[in-house]
């Protein structure tokens, strides 16, 4: 009998390791069925996002190249002095997005000029597929040129304009814009009608339920130019992200500290000194030219970085970044060569001037007429072609090698241009 008990030994290991073996094949099964399943639930989760994505891709409408038809859907008045012009596309198609801050180009046919005229405005709602939105403000004649002409198209606009009329308006563009990806806090500092681009951005982040902290900085004269008053005052309330601070400088009688506004005076990078210490800071600015040289300036007094700082300038440039100094120093040594521009066209040499901020003004000086719009680098309408010799252009104007945004570029040699 001695010898059954190795036997039955045997027969025990035996069992336990097929046991084993058995309950190693099942888990392995198992587990390479659940990989499996996965693997198929993945593939069909990325077949499902893949099939999203070209639908949403195929329905999304692509910016269209020059003009395109819009109609003046609605005019309503935002306060004594400005106008908000809804605008939807003529062919009835989906509108294509756009960066909250950008601007659009339009072409004006008014009654009693022989040629359009063309303007960029800001954006000044969120990005939506069924209709865009600009708000316009009558422009009076500068303050120290009073017998000087009032905005032409900005009083078209807000008294002649009317419903169901047709303009010519390209896609949306400009380098001012909010990155949507980016969570860092924001300050938006506006200047009268510089709130438009700032209604954008915020609109666009609200809607989208981002928690990105944002401070609206806004200085105007008085309650007659407080554009999107009781609107913004909504968001405040509503949105616990949303800070705003406004300033009047020149409050009427029935205007009231605490309720109309929150002080008296001038928006300066002074009143934000609390907070310029935190380095995630992002500055967005727009506003008359005195407003935003004094805010940029500053800032940078103040130590802000200039990549933190971005600002949307339409008219004659207001200001010069310090990181472009240099470049614009040297652009200066050089043009005491004197360069030769050449208008074809035209059949006209003239020397080039320092006096001159770029080669539109100096067209112009000399009654060459130039197509101009934004004088600011960002709409395209000056562009020639550039048929011999090299030009310089300032970061944020988008050029090819072989053209000329006239309105920004300065000679860096003898020049001739297609005008």
């Amino acid at each position: 009998m001695d010898y059954l008990l190795p036997i039955l030994g045997t027969l025990i290991c035996i069992l336990v390791f097929g046991q084993f073996c058995w309950w190693t094949a099942v888990t392995f099964q198992a587990h390479r069925n659940c990989v499996n399943h996965l693997d198929q639930r993945q593939s069909q989760l990325r077949k499902k996002i893949d099939h999203q994505f070209r639908k949403t891709e195929t329905a999304q409408e692509k910016p269209w190249d020059g003009f395109r038809k819009f109609i003046v859907k609605k005019i309503i008045a935002e306060d004594e002095k400005s106008s908000s012009v809804y605008l939807v596309p003529e062919d009835r198609k989906p509108l294509p997005t756009f960066y909250a801050g950008q601007h659009l180009t339009f072409r004006f046919q008014i009654p009693g000029k022989t040629k359009p005229v063309v303007r960029c405005y800001s954006l000044s709602d969120g990005p939506n597929e069924n209709y865009y939105r600009i708000t316009v403000k009558r422009c009076p004649p500068p303050s120290h040129q009073p017998d000087a002409p009032r905005g032409l198209v900005s009083h078209y606009i807000n008294e002649q304009l009317a419903a169901g009329e047709i303009i010519d308006v390209k896609a949306p563009g400009g380098s001012f814009f909010l990155d949507p990806a980016k969570q860092n806090p924001i300050v938006l500092l506006a200047g009268g009608v510089g709130i438009t681009p700032m209604m954008s951005i915020i609109l666009a982040l609200l809607n989208a339920n981002s928690k990105r902290q944002i401070l609206l900085v806004y200085g105007l004269s008085n309650s007659t130019q407080h554009t999107f008053k009781n609107k913004l005052s909504e968001l405040a309330a509503q949105f616990q992200n949303l800070k705003a601070l406004t300033f009047y400088s020149n409050p009427i009688a029935t205007d009231q500290q605490g309720t109309d506004y929150d002080l008296p005076g001038y928006a300066t990078a002074n009143i934000l000194e609390p907070i310029l210490s935190n380095p995630s800071l992002e500055f967005y600015i727009c506003g008359p030219p005195p407003f935003m040289s004094e805010i940029y300036n500053g800032l940078i007094e103040h130590g802000v970085s200039d990549e933190k700082i971005h600002f949307e300038a339409f008219g004659p440039a207001s200001i010069k970044r310090t990181r472009q100094q240099t470049a614009v120093t040297g652009a200066d040594d050089q043009s005491t060569q004197h360069y030769e521009i050449e208008f074809c066209k035209s059949n006209k040499k003239i020397t080039w001037s320092n006096e001159f901020e770029n080669l539109l003004e100096l067209a112009e000086a000399n009654e060459i007429e130039l197509e101009s719009g934004c004088r600011a680098g960002n709409c395209g309408t000056c562009e020639l072609d550039l048929l011999e010799g090299d030009v310089q252009h300032p970061d944020h104007a988008k050029a090819n090698t072989d053209k000329c945004l006239t309105c920004v570029a300065r000679p860096k040699s003898n020049l001739k241009l297609e005008a």
